[in-house]
């Protein structure tokens, strides 16, 4: 018997259907992306529950790479440091940005008193709004992405 679903695949599931029903065809992903594409529509289904969707988004989707922790904790300070000199503005909320306790633990370790992740310094960079992501104090990482966004920081983020 198949497990039951959780609340947030449900509801997610539904935005889905709701979303499809309105777009009769998907845009043409090319070559490299189709088959990744077609992979995660066949995978959906089995998914029930919110951590087997978190993993299979880290750790299946080929462009969201998830590189062990590093053990030389100097490859954090330099990524933070480039990130918080590039974006000073951002510098603070840089500092409150922590990873989903939830993501895959080989991934994660802690920095500076925060759970990070080094694809983390990637994501901030360049104003990613990935969902996995939140900040310490709770606040939604698509705000810090949308925060990074801003005229503000000129042309440096695309």
């Amino acid at each position: 018997m198949k497990p039951p679903t959780d609340a947030i695949v449900s509801e997610a599931r539904a935005h889905l259907s709701e979303t499809l029903s309105h777009q009769t065809k998907l845009p043409d992903y090319g070559s490299r992306w189709k088959p990744q594409v077609d992979a995660m529509g066949r995978h959906i289904p089995s998914l029930t529950d919110s951590d087997a969707c978190l993993r299979y988004a880290q750790y299946n989707i080929t462009f969201d790479g998830r590189p062990p922790f590093p053990g030389d904790t100097g490859i954090l300070q330099m990524r933070e440091w480039a990130v918080a000199n590039e974006f000073p503005q951002h510098a603070d909320a840089l500092l409150l940005m922590s990873e989903n306790p939830m993501s895959g633990a080989e991934s994660l370790g802690e920095f500076n008193g925060r759970l990070v992740f080094l694809v983390m310094y990637y994501h901030a960079r360049n104003g990613s709004p990935r969902l996995p992501m939140q900040t310490s104090r709770g606040a939604s990482w698509k705000l810090a992405a949308a925060t990074a966004r801003s005229p503000a920081c000129g042309s440096k983020i695309q």
